[in-house]
């Protein structure tokens, strides 16, 4: 469930200027209870000093602008159910550290293979974006008929995210020489979809 939270975006409604998002629904339910499945809960300091600094940093360029935007209240639980995804994601590996992370990737790997030909086709206008709103559409061209993918997420660049990191476990454990050829070849075709035009968008 961390891995779809991380590959699906579906804005269900808003509480005020707070969307609710499928990744938040499905923090609230799943966390909690996964936490109560380990029966433990292991915090790292750097995850905390990390999450920290992105509320200090976030606070303070909030005040630089003398306002707080609507956007405000969604990045602070952004972050919030970041950290608390990745406080549950590293207690999972430190109970079973190989076999854990092993399992993370192939899963990882495996949304990354059946989202990089969605990315593809949205790029040259065969698919739908079905995760993005009409009216953010135009902020997808990246010109000369060509959009930037998103896969089943909202941000291009998140989703080019997604597909870097499943590059990187493909590289890592994809262990036949001709899959991991492909699967790579693949998804950097991906990578250069979703990020094409991003200084223009």
């Amino acid at each position: 469930m961390f891995v779809v939270a991380q590959f699906v975006e579906v804005s269900l409604f808003s509480i005020g200027n707070i969307p609710i998002t499928l990744q938040k629904a499905l923090a609230a339910v799943f966390y909690p209870f996964s936490v109560i499945l380990m029966g433990r809960i292991r915090v790292s300091r750097y995850m905390v000093l990390f999450a920290l600094a992105l509320l200090v940093s976030y606070t303070m360029a909030f005040l630089a602008n003398a306002y707080l935007p609507p956007e405000a209240g969604s990045a602070f639980i952004v972050i919030l159910v970041g950290f608390a995804g990745a406080t549950v994601l590293y207690t999972a590996l430190t109970l079973n550290s190989e076999k854990g992370f092993r399992r993370l990737a192939y899963t990882w790997l495996t949304f990354s293979v059946i989202t990089a030909p969605i990315t593809v086709l949205q790029a040259v206008g065969v698919f739908p974006f079905l995760t993005v709103p009409e009216e953010h559409l135009q902020f997808r061209e990246a010109g000369v008929g060509l959009y930037r993918g998103v896969g089943l997420k909202f941000d291009p660049n998140f989703q080019a995210l997604m597909l870097v990191i499943g590059l990187a476990f493909a590289l890592s454990y994809v262990s036949t020489a001709w899959r991991r050829f492909v699967v790579g070849s693949c998804q950097e075709l991906c990578v250069r979809v979703c990020v094409r035009g991003a200084y223009r968008s």
